[in-house]
């Protein structure tokens, strides 16, 4: 009984990671951030969601040298939506790239909600927090 029963879960671990899409950094990426938000699909209530969001840091913003960017929280994200970064502290070096994956089941209201994150820019000038 025992042996069925590590089976099941174990069937239903492997079950729920293959609903999340593998965050694979994409290493031509050489966008701020991919895809852009209108491309993203659509999260419906109470069905499985993942999508996988590429992002890079160029060497420079406005012209400042970027030492490395990262990011430190997802913001006003729907209820049983949640966030996972490659790499897993979401920092990223100048010409670095990292991926997020956004994964779960919502069962709250309909409406429509930003993809908000918060971080902090570490240039040459000093450290900058952004909300993008």
């Amino acid at each position: 009984m025992k042996k069925h029963l590590l089976s099941f879960a174990a069937l239903i671990l492997v079950s729920v990671g293959a609903m999340a899409q593998a965050c694979v950094i994409d290493s031509t990426n050489t966008d701020l951030l991919s895809p852009p938000s209108e491309a993203l699909p659509c999260i419906e209530r109470n069905v499985p969601y993942s999508t996988v969001l590429q992002l890079f840091t160029p060497p420079a913003i406005g012209g400042v040298g970027v030492d490395s960017i990262v990011i430190t929280s997802f913001n006003d994200m729907p209820a049983g939506i949640t966030s996972a970064c490659n790499p897993s502290n979401c920092t990223m070096v100048g010409f670095g790239r990292a991926c997020i994956t956004l994964s779960g089941t919502t069962s709250d209201t309909v409406g429509a909600y930003l993809i908000d994150y918060d971080g902090i820019a570490y240039t040459e000038q000093g450290a900058a927090p952004f909300d993008y």
